[in-house]
């Protein structure tokens, strides 16, 4: 186990239901599609062999299309490691690939949420700008946690329960 993870007071991931949506949409009518033209194709084996090998043949296609979608956009969209922790030593955002830029609770601004997502102003550094959604926590939720653990933390308070 990483001794790092020993800091971590909570931390929150994006939404991936939005980013995994469209990618499901197209994956639901494949096999949707596929699951006739299969039912098709084995109803009219007996009668016409070629238009029962074509539907066979055109709808498993479909299916195994639709469960790629299915199975490559989930791998996707979950590999994605984005990220935003609270910390004791301070906020902790990660975005996509990249390595981890933990931000010293004294360099912390007082974070705000807005139609545009959540904003956190660095001091000497790139301010924050959270646009996606994150996953059963509204962005002004973050923005309270954020400012309740940063004033702790300012304080010199334990910022968790012993």
């Amino acid at each position: 186990m990483n001794p790092d993870y020993d800091k971590d007071i909570e931390w929150f991931r994006p939404d991936p239901r939005r980013r995994l949506m469209p990618a499901w949409i197209i994956g639901s009518g494949l096999l949707g599609l596929g699951l006739v033209a299969t039912t098709y194709g084995f109803s009219q084996l007996g009668r016409d062999d070629h238009l029962g090998l074509l539907g066979l043949v055109v709808g498993l296609s479909c299916v195994a299309c639709g469960m790629l979608t299915f199975t490559v956009s989930a791998l996707r969209v979950l590999a994605d490691d984005t990220c935003l922790g609270l910390r004791v030593d301070g906020l902790l955002y990660r975005r996509g690939g990249e390595i981890a830029r933990i931000i010293p609770w004294h360099a912390v601004g007082e974070a705000t949420a807005d139609d545009d997502g959540l904003a956190v102003p660095v001091q000497g550094g790139d301010d924050l700008r959270i646009r996606a959604p994150f996953a059963d926590i509204e962005h002004a939720e973050i923005a309270e946690r954020i400012a309740t653990t940063r004033r702790r933390a300012l304080m010199g308070l334990p910022l968790r329960p012993r």
